[in-house]
Order: C-alpha cells, then structure tokens, then sequence
C-alpha cells in the first residue's frame, strides 16, 4: 500500500485519492493521483475532480518539508507524539489520584472533627490516612514511569525524524514517498488548488497551476 494513499482527499466527493499510471501517446509511463470513487464507478459520480500529477506533487510537497530546519522541524513534529494508550492510562491514573486527595481532605477535616467528638477512634482515621498516602505514593509513581515513557517515545521520535531528514539534506533532493507521508497529515484537493496540513498543524496552500 503506497503510504500517501490515506492522505490525499477529494474535496468533491471526500473519497480517498488513489495512485495510477497514465500511458502517454508516445508510451512513455506517467504516475498521477486520482479520485478513486471516480476512478471506480466513472466521472458521473465525481464530475470535478482534478487530476494530479505526481511529479510536480512530490516536489512540492519535498520543498514544503525542506522549508525549515531539519532540527526544528524535528523537535516540532515530535511534540505532536499522542500515543493512545499513554494518554488513557494517565487520564485514568490522574483521576483516581484526584479522588485519594478528595478521600485525604475529607479524613483530615470531618475526620478529625469526629475524634475531637469522641465518635470516632483517632487509629482508624490514621490507619485510614496511612492507606491513602501510600496508594496516593504508587499513583505518582505509575504517573512518573508514564511521562518517562512518553518522553523516550518522544526521543525516538525525534532522533528517526532527523535521521529522515538528513538523508534529505539537499533542498533539491526529492523525498520518497514513505519520506513525506511520516510529516503530512492529509492534502485536500479542490478543484484550483491542494490544502496541505502537517502533523504540527501548519498549514499551506499550493494553487494546480504551481504542481501542474
């Protein structure tokens, strides 16, 4: 599967674009970009959508990326690291840490108030504390193995983003396409130009007649 295939989008229609090749009259082979539901069920279907080029499109997608810094560019992208499981997990951790504060508030307020009162033992309020800090102790530390582990997929990322980017340190050296896809989050086509949006949310617009 060709990695830009779930990145390029039809404005018309929002199917996915797809890759195909183009037999010129004199033979000669010309890979282009297409609307697949047009190319599937016929131009009826999606009547004004555009054809690109994949030269011209990958050239300027290249220059676009060569715009910045490589090491800029890399520690960027790598800020927009959002690993799922991660962030569930910390969002589940962080509540259940809120509720022990919650639970040690309470004891150290109307707990206490009880003992004053003689109603309950100043032991079993204790014990109850006790409890509680140290499940609140195990929460910080399961928080604190996550951020860690957070920050080395960060680093890997960082370090694999530069490592792509050096090895296109020309600004005219064409990036393949496995290249682009790991910085561009999705290309909308319309029917005069392309929308392009990277994974750090920057956007650019290419009118046709400049990738043409």
């Amino acid at each position: 599967k060709n990695p830009l295939s779930n990145k390029i989008i039809c404005s018309e229609c929002g199917a996915l674009y797809r890759r195909a090749v183009w037999t010129k009259r004199n033979k000669e082979k010309e890979p282009v970009w297409r609307c697949s539901n047009r190319l599937k069920n016929g131009k009826a279907i999606c009547p004004n959508s555009v054809t690109l080029k994949e030269k011209p499109l990958m050239d300027a997608l290249t220059s676009l990326i060569n715009g910045k810094t490589r090491l800029e560019l890399a520690k960027e992208l790598s800020e927009y690291l959002n690993p799922k499981d991660i962030i569930e997990k910390k969002q589940k951790l962080n509540c259940e840490l809120e509720n022990v504060n919650s639970q040690i508030n309470e004891l150290l307020d109307k707990g206490m108030l009880l003992v004053a009162r003689g109603v309950q033992d100043e032991s079993q309020i204790e014990e109850h504390l006790a409890q509680c800090y140290q499940t609140k102790q195990m929460l910080k530390k399961e928080l604190q193995k996550l951020d860690d582990k957070y920050n080395a997929l960060k680093q890997g990322r960082q370090e694999k983003l530069l490592k792509t980017l050096e090895k296109n340190s020309n600004e005219h050296t064409v990036m393949t396409q496995e290249d682009l896809a790991v910085f561009i989050d999705r290309i909308v086509v319309k029917k005069d130009k392309i929308e392009i949006e990277t994974i750090d949310d920057q956007k650019c617009e290419l009118l046709l007649n400049q990738i043409s």
